[in-house]
């Protein structure tokens, strides 16, 4: 099996012409069937035909996938009436909207993007969501679809809906939609009633609901150029950074819906940062204090990988890091050990956010240690599931792993073999073997989102960020390096017609660039700019000129059954754009 990977850091490749302040660029080098790692940044244009066939392969097997629970729960999870979803019968914003509806619209732009746009029955749910939910406030309450009633308001869920849910789509699909606008206007009421009542901490209390406002302030505050989202985000930091942030913070969870304060925390220091905003100097060294804390007594002295807890306060890390007793978990009865989570990238991020915002490499190598442990250890997976490996027993563990090592990957590119480990947790995880009559590798469950999320962002891995759109059954799309531009491997079982869209470089904004590793970030790869001009060609055909802007809309592409087409696709001044700068 080979993959198309990221390598960053090498001489002689530039910036997009046009595109002044762009996050960077990366190199790309090639695996090859035996598994070892080519030398080279791109592979010869036969080797890179070859190797986006077998991507290609990939990719069919993962949309899918992707496509069995974007459709399972669209026919089986939708209220006919409302559009809205419910597990249960009822809408709320915790779980159905911020964890399951906002990754059916992350599929469907993956796979069928007609389901966000004009009628489309995932954009009715948002515009019915407001209409039913809205109350005087602005801020939405849950919805009962039995009785057809609006529930309660829970600041908590909002603040999930909107960093896990609307952010995570607007991150992804630009802000020229339903769902940006949406994101300002409930954020917006949200600090609204924050002022009501006396202030944002008296409505946003627990380090999870502020550390996800964080994230969406800070982030928010970059898209929109507007400083009153900064102002807020600064006075909810300041309560932890103006003094020392161990004396406010004694117990720690590294855990999801636990560990978000911290990487709220850094995503503004960078914000700060790229702005020259003076709070930058002052988040500095609390953040310096608090990172090197949980580092020295939060983490598996061999593996470098989180313990579930640490206690700040004391000299021994909370959980030793010895065997405990196996807990069960679910109907499964699957065993795991509970010390070592699932999401252990997330705080990594935090630490790749404070190198990117001080120009140091300070935790260059406490990130990479966890990564290089886990892909080194691969084949010892049966001896350490129990012991040392991140939690394990359900798809959604796998997931957050898998989202970890991805977005650091992505950034770390020097660990080796990363590509193989990513495949073989998609495989491992059950996302690929899994056959639900109506969800395919999902369940119906809590997990179905995470699955198809991660399913999305490997076939993305294997096409290098070009989508095959509309997605039907047996299309494959793979991509490779070569020559300093992209080859790319399309084909059909049955007839298709339909557009391969290039990645643009959408974590560009006229205020900065969003390009320090996040929670629920979709990695780019290969990113088109849009006013340079490309070379393209089609099979043997002469070569054409295509605009950027034309790349990243859609090269129209109709195929027979069964036909394949290889396109090469090279900057015409020899610029080459990837995503993202080391």
């Amino acid at each position: 099996m080979a993959f198309a990977l990221p390598f960053l850091g090498l001489p002689g490749l530039r910036l997009a012409a046009g595109l002044i302040g762009v996050v960077g660029v990366t190199g790309v080098i090639a695996v090859g069937a035996s598994g070892q790692t080519a030398p080279t940044r791109t592979a010869p244009a036969a080797d890179a035909g070859a190797i986006a066939e077998r991507n290609s392969r990939i990719y069919r097997e993962c949309a899918r996938g992707a496509d069995q629970i974007l459709r399972g729960w669209i026919r089986l999870k939708r209220d006919p009436q409302t559009h809205l979803y419910s597990r249960d019968r009822e809408w709320n914003y915790q779980n159905e909207a911020a964890d399951h509806y906002s990754s059916l619209v992350l599929i469907a732009y993956h796979l069928d993007p007609r389901l966000n746009k004009g009628d489309g029955t995932l954009r009715t749910t948002l515009a019915n969501s407001i209409n039913l939910c809205t109350t005087q406030s602005g801020l939405p309450s849950s919805y009962d679809l039995k009785s057809g009633t609006p529930g309660k308001v829970d600041i908590g869920a909002i603040c999930e809906w909107l960093r896990d849910g609307l952010l995570r789509i607007t991150d992804l699909i630009g802000t020229d939609n339903d769902w940006y606008r949406e994101l300002v206007r409930l954020t917006d009421a949200v600090l609204a009633e924050g002022e009501r009542q006396g202030g944002i901490s008296q409505i946003v209390q627990g380090t999870e609901d502020q550390g996800n406002l964080i994230q969406v302030l800070a982030r928010l505050a970059v898209m929109s150029g507007n400083r009153k989202y900064l102002a807020v985000a600064e006075t909810m930091a300041d309560t932890y950074l103006l003094s020392d942030p161990l004396e406010k913070i004694a117990r720690f969870s590294f855990v999801d819906h636990g560990c978000e304060l911290v990487p709220g925390l850094t995503e503004l220091l960078v914000v700060e940062s790229k702005l020259g905003l003076p709070k930058a100097k002052v988040y500095r060294e609390p953040l310096r204090r608090l990172l090197d804390r949980l580092l020295e007594v939060g983490r598996h002295p061999d593996s470098g990988l989180w313990y579930c807890r640490a206690n700040l306060r004391g000299e021994q890390p909370e959980d030793q890091g010895q065997p405990k007793k196996l807990k069960t978990r679910g109907i499964s009865g699957a065993e795991f050990n509970p010390d070592v989570p699932h999401c252990w990238g997330y705080v990594l991020f935090a630490c790749e956010n404070y190198d990117r915002a001080t120009g140091e490499h300070r935790y260059l190598a406490a990130t990479e240690k966890p990564m290089r442990w886990l892909v080194g250890n691969r084949s010892r997976f049966d001896e350490l599931k129990n012991k040392e490996w991140p939690w394990n027993f359900s798809a959604g563990c796998f997931g957050d792993s898998y989202e970890s090592m991805i977005i650091l990957w992505n950034r770390y590119s020097d660990v080796p073999d990363v590509a193989e480990w990513l495949d073989w947790t998609t495989r491992i995880g059950g996302f690929r073997t899994q056959t639900h009559p109506d969800y395919g590798p999902g369940s119906g469950g809590h997990t179905d989102g995470c699955i198809g999320r991660n399913l999305c962002a490997h076939m993305m891995l294997q096409s290098l960020g070009v989508r095959a759109v509309p997605y039907q059954e047996g299309l494959a799309c793979g991509a490779a390096p070569s020559n300093g531009g992209l080859c790319l491997f399309v084909q059909s079982e049955k007839a298709w017609s339909g557009r391969l869209c290039f990645d643009r470089p959408r974590h560009v904004h006229p205020t900065a660039a969003i390009d320090w590793a996040r929670v629920n970030e979709m990695p780019q790869w290969y990113v088109v700019a849009p006013a340079s001009v490309y070379e393209m060609r089609m099979d043997e055909a002469a070569p054409m000129r295509v605009q950027g802007e034309s790349l990243a809309s859609g090269i129209e592409l109709d195929l027979e059954p069964g036909q394949w087409r290889r396109i090469q696709v090279h900057p015409e001044k020899g610029d080459i754009l990837l995503f993202p700068e080391k």
